[in-house]
């Protein structure tokens, strides 16, 4: 556990404002507010800013005690007192640390019982406190409380969810392939029973021989925002959505960005990272049915001040991870940069909590920061 405080932080996070040329610009069609971004943020009130984000809690690499420590970091959840809810995906086991990162608790094993996780493929957090697991090899959703008792158990019907996310209503989005004349992949609201309630859009996936990598891919990201919305997009285009409780889209947000071309000296840069010892032919070249550009982002993660921190595909393979941040009504005020193997997985209380699933030494590390604008 973390019991000294850290001082690291983040140099050369600067936050560039446009110049008086280059404007936001706002406006209605078909009754939806449309913003539209320029290619560079726009800092607030005509400043130029400046985030520094000052490492104060790490939790994993200074192990004084199996409780300490994770064999698989799959993820982690910050509930409404900041306790740190971490899910070992290969002890299957929950770990849970107060905000100063002590070790409180753990529970959870491998298997089908009641109270066993089998095959989990997301965590979320229900009215900020109790637990909840989509395990798919259960086919359920289970709740826990943060003591570890199961609550109740909701069965996924045969369907095969992933991604979920949870609203403070009870109502799961997540993106589950349907199968028919063509593979689909979907992005379906269900209600607290599980109940499909609605779709909300709809993509068609490549023929079987044709798949890209997941790097390449098109498909669907979003979480929970501000009112319960659900803020969304599909990564092959910058623009995200914004859908009421009630279904009704009312606001989307462009940037105007450039995607990363996609290259052969890209792709063998990154087949050498994952497999170091595999040759790779001279003659290899990108397939035709890869698509030629990168998709724009990855994730993004909606903040309790409404403020969107989206992770894009800019500078790929170059050792860095940029994130732009959108304000509270989607202009694009900021970005900055974070090692390309942090993940940051919530921003709660003007604090950054990322994910490392491997440090240099190969351990699975938590991160939290604190952030200040300058």
């Amino acid at each position: 556990m973390a019991k000294r405080t850290f001082v690291t932080c983040f140099a050369c996070i600067l936050f560039i404002g446009l110049s008086s040329a280059q404007k936001t610009e706002t406006l209605v069609e078909n009754g939806v507010q449309v913003i539209r971004n320029a290619k560079d943020p726009v800092p607030k009130k005509g400043t130029i800013l400046k985030l520094t984000m000052t490492e104060d809690l790490r939790i994993g690499e200074a192990v004084t005690s199996e409780e300490s420590s994770f064999a698989r970091l799959t993820f982690v959840c910050i509930d409404a007192e900041e306790n740190i809810i971490a899910l070992d995906g290969k002890d299957m086991c929950l770990k849970i640390f107060d905000k100063n990162g002590r070790f409180v608790r753990r529970f959870g094993r491998r298997g089908q019982g009641p109270d066993e996780i089998q095959t989990p493929v997301g965590m979320m957090l229900s009215g900020g406190k109790d637990i909840v697991i989509l395990d798919s090899g259960n086919n359920r959703l289970a709740f826990y409380s943060m003591d570890g008792v199961c609550i109740k158990r909701v069965s996924l019907k045969k369907l095969q969810p992933y991604t979920p996310v949870m609203d403070g209503r009870g109502n799961f989005y997540c993106c589950a392939l349907e199968f028919a004349d063509k593979v689909t992949l979907k992005l379906f609201k269900f209600d607290q029973e599980f109940n499909l309630a609605s779709t909300v859009s709809s993509l068609d996936m490549p023929k079987e021989n044709e798949i890209p990598p997941p790097e390449l891919m098109e498909q669907f990201v979003f979480q929970i925002g501000e009112k319960d919305s659900l803020v969304w997009g599909i990564n092959s285009r910058y623009e995200l959505n914004f859908t009421a409780v009630d279904g009704r889209l009312y606001k989307k947000v462009h940037r105007a960005a450039v995607p990363e071309r996609v290259t052969r000296d890209l792709l063998v840069q990154e087949m050498k990272k994952r497999i170091p010892s595999r040759p790779i032919p001279d003659s290899m070249k990108v397939p035709s049915f890869y698509p030629k550009h990168f998709p724009f982002f990855s994730s993004l993660i909606c903040d309790d001040e409404g403020q969107i921190f989206v992770r894009t595909l800019e500078g790929f393979g170059s050792g860095h991870a940029r994130y732009d941040v959108f304000d509270a009504n989607g202009i694009y005020i900021a970005r900055f940069d974070c090692p390309e193997n942090e993940e940051i997985v919530a921003v709660k209380k003007a604090k950054v909590y990322s994910r490392i699933r491997e440090n240099e030494a190969g351990i699975p590390v938590i991160k939290r920061y604190r952030i200040e604008w300058n």
